[in-house]
């Protein structure tokens, strides 16, 4: 199985990967910041099992992507995300959607979202992280607000038949 992961607007896919810290899983860390880019890369990956994690604007990149290749994930972790463009998501991904206890309520389409990926029976899981959209690090500045708590969970879901 390959993972592709989106990070969230400001970030970068090696901020993403600190962020996340230690997760016993094989992640390609996507740099694309669109859909056209991100769909190159999914090409260049090549068929087969492919799953997705996206964080804020990762997930509008995931989303998008299931609308115009309804087929292209199995499984999509998405973590305190809105939907992309096209405001639908298609495809029969399972889905699992974090969203910590401060992000969910400042998140004006987190409703809009939920209902797009819990529409024509699609299997939706769901998990509370802790903390806000994101955080800030006194050093580094601000940073996805990923809590690495759910790690165990994350990898759970992603690995399960």
């Amino acid at each position: 199985m390959t993972i592709i992961a989106y990070h969230g607007f400001g970030g970068t896919a090696q901020m993403l990967r600190e962020d996340i810290g230690s997760i016993d899983l094989d992640i390609h860390f996507s740099s694309a910041c669109n859909v056209r880019r991100a769909r190159r890369e999914i090409e260049r990956l090549g068929a087969g099992s492919l799953s997705a994690i996206g964080y804020s604007r990762g997930c509008r990149i995931i989303a998008d992507l299931t609308c115009l290749m309804p087929e292209v994930f199995d499984r999509v972790v998405l973590y305190e995300g809105p939907l992309g463009r096209m405001k639908a998501a298609r495809g029969n991904a399972r889905a699992l959607i974090i969203w910590n206890d401060q992000g969910r309520g400042h998140m004006v389409a987190a409703e809009e979202m939920e209902i797009a990926w819990n529409r024509g029976g699609r299997h939706v899981e769901y998990l509370d992280g802790i903390g806000g959209h994101v955080r800030k690090d006194p050093e580094l500045g601000l940073r996805h607000a990923w809590d690495q708590k759910l790690n165990r969970k994350i990898v759970k879901f992603l690995e399960a038949k």
